[in-house]
């Protein structure tokens, strides 16, 4: 029976992904009181924008699905090419980071309501994308492992039937990332317009 979690490939994810939230939680605090100050006019002018409906909801769906789906390329590269597949560390990282700032910016600038713009803006649907962000990139990381075995060792792999599946897999998981960002704008503009 294949083994679908690869134990050893989920806690190195797990582990870069926890430090990446860390990181970014502690980020703002390394900040000086210049850049505090204009987050926090950011972060109160973005919340302002999305209350007073002038807020484009269609360049927002588009902005954030072009970011995802840059991800999940960057992801499928850097596995084929089995030299750049840790890279897709760097993206966990980078993922859970950006989470970690938004965390602590929100509370930073809004004190106790900021944790309720937390949750409008990750609760469930920017949780989820980060979520299959980081199953694909434990495919990834899998699918080299695979090829780096095959050149290695001359395992006994059909290469072309694997890298048809995982590019399918890719295809899956970048269509779920499109849907789910949708969902994200929808719901979380809905949740911080009440």
């Amino acid at each position: 029976m294949k083994k679908i979690i690869d134990k050893k490939i989920f806690l190195v994810i797990a582990i870069t992904s926890v430090i990446g939230l860390i990181f970014g939680i502690m980020f703002l605090f390394l900040l000086d009181k210049v850049d505090k100050l204009l987050i926090k006019t950011e972060l109160i002018d973005f919340i302002d924008l999305i209350k007073s409906s002038e807020y484009n909801i269609k360049e927002s769906i588009i902005n954030t699905s072009i970011d995802n789906i840059f991800h999940f390329i960057l992801i499928f590269i850097f596995s084929t090419i089995f030299i750049l597949s840790p890279c897709t560390l760097f993206i966990s990282f980078y993922n859970l980071f950006t989470v970690g700032f938004l965390i602590s910016s929100m509370f930073y600038t809004f004190k106790l309501k900021g944790i309720l713009y937390i949750f409008y803006l990750l609760f469930p649907f920017k949780l989820l994308n980060i979520i299959v962000s980081l199953i694909f990139i434990m495919y990834s990381l899998k699918y080299s492992k695979k090829i780096y075995l095959f050149f290695k060792t001359n395992e006994k792999i059909n290469i072309k039937e694997y890298t048809k599946r995982y590019s399918l897999l890719f295809l899956i998981f970048v269509i779920s990332s499109i849907i789910l960002s949708i969902l994200e704008i929808y719901t979380s503009i809905f949740l911080i317009k009440l």
